[in-house]
């Protein structure tokens, strides 16, 4: 499903002009591959304050519809309350050949919230191998009360899986406190 690159800033998009992205927040994560199955399509995926952020077009491209469909679902999700625009999405900077020139625009990226709203509203093939492994994902994580993902913790280093271990020990702390509460 992911597969973590090495590389980290030098493959991140540029913050719309003015140096940040909306609500003033900078870019900085990592940039993931998703594959849904090995041989379909890969994506970069930009990783950033514990989210993952993609166009429009890259969520059109992920669930194989028309980007103009994954605009329709957003704007409902947008207009029903389900989701809060200031943060679900912030534009960057991309550059882009139009004309034979090289211009700047600011593209909206959306975090996961939002792209799991569309994956829940769109009906198609590569649709619903997301939904599969968002469910499978969640299934797990609240079958043993958190996640890990491996491939990071070995590519941060120790320090970062200290964090994670330091973590499981609180959370199996506040596990033996409740169960003894409830006796």
């Amino acid at each position: 499903m992911f597969a973590s690159m090495s590389e980290k800033a030098d493959r991140s998009p540029e913050p719309a002009p003015g140096g940040e992205g909306e609500g003033g927040r900078r870019p900085g994560g990592r940039v993931d591959i998703y594959e849904a199955a090995p041989g379909d399509a890969r994506m970069d995926v930009w990783l950033s304050d514990g989210s993952m952020w993609l166009s429009q077009q890259q969520i059109a491209d992920l669930f194989g519809r028309p980007r103009a469909l994954v605009t329709k679902h957003l704007n409902f999700a947008y207009r029903d309350g389900e989701l809060d625009p200031e943060t679900t999405r912030i534009k960057f900077a991309q550059l882009r050949d139009e004309g034979g020139r090289t211009v700047t625009r600011g593209v909206f990226h959306y975090n996961l919230d939002a792209i799991m709203a569309v994956g829940f509203r769109i009906r198609s093939r590569p649709g619903a191998l997301f939904r599969a492994w968002a469910t499978r994902l969640l299934q797990d994580h609240l079958l043993r009360g958190y996640t890990t993902n491996p491939e990071q913790l070995l590519e941060t280093g120790t320090g970062d899986l200290h964090d994670s271990i330091d973590h499981l020990d609180r959370v199996i702390a506040r596990r033996k406190a409740l169960r003894m509460s409830a006796r």
